[in-house]
């Protein structure tokens, strides 16, 4: 097995068998996702106007480099469904989004450092039934989290 208090951790799963690697990244995501719907840590995007920086702040150039399909802040994470050009520039919107709200956060909260994980985790969407799988499931996020109106902020576009 993998054991998490190894400083490189990480490299031993990356050494795993193919077929058990995918099954690794599986379960820790599933986890992941299950300990963030549970709302582990500070949840300070349950604040409004915090939320509101992040929805601001998508939607500020969507038409333009990028097309927003749906997105939800939740009280500790954000999900959000959008057409873009190619890998890199997701990575660059990405990075540019996290810096701009973090900054106006920290700034709003009086704090300094790191708000936002390093990596995002992203997928590609292949196909007519992907987006649909992938918009449902950022709409149901927020049910599946059993969070009330107001501890969230969603938005899709529609159909």
């Amino acid at each position: 097995g993998i054991d998490p208090s190894l400083e490189d951790w990480q490299r031993e799963v990356e050494m795993l068998p193919e077929r058990d690697h995918r099954e690794f990244y599986r379960l820790f995501t599933a986890k992941w996702h299950g300990m963030l719907d549970e709302c582990h840590g500070e949840c300070v995007l349950k604040k409004s106007r915090l939320s509101e920086i992040i929805e601001e702040n998508l939607r500020h150039m969507d038409g333009e480099k990028y097309q927003l399909e749906a997105f939800v802040v939740m009280p500790n994470h954000v999900h959000v469904l959008a057409g873009i050009r190619g890998r890199g520039e997701m990575q660059s919107l990405c990075r540019n989004w996290k810096r701009y709200t973090a900054g106006r956060i920290n700034m709003l909260l009086r704090k300094e450092g790191q708000f936002w994980q390093w990596e995002s985790f992203d997928h590609v969407v292949r196909s007519p039934a992907s987006l649909e799988k992938f918009r449902e499931y950022i709409l149901k996020n927020p049910i599946k989290a059993r969070l009330k109106e107001g501890e969230y902020r969603a938005w899709a576009q529609p159909k």
